[in-house]
């Protein structure tokens, strides 16, 4: 059986996030967190590692998607996917 990719969502709209959830479990992704604010995204995508992380530009913090990101990628090798 092949392992799923795991998705971490990273998105400040409580639907949004239920939607993708539901979504991508659907197709077979894992899911393994999710989170609104940019400083949360880069230490729970370090801590959890996953292999897709789907980004909204405007989170609830003062860290955008955009800073979130360039952080995270210098810290793990993953895919981003900006959402807005």
């Amino acid at each position: 059986m092949a392992e799923k990719c795991t998705v971490f969502i990273v998105e400040d709209e409580p639907i949004v996030v239920e939607c993708l959830e539901r979504l991508l479990e659907y197709h077979g992704f894992t899911v393994v967190g999710s989170c609104d604010k940019g400083s949360e995204a880069v230490s729970k995508a370090k801590e959890l590692q996953p292999q897709i992380i789907l980004m909204d530009i405007m989170l609830k913090d003062n860290i955008s998607g955009c800073d979130a990101a360039l952080e995270i990628r210098q810290h793990i090798d993953t895919k981003i996917i900006f959402l807005t």
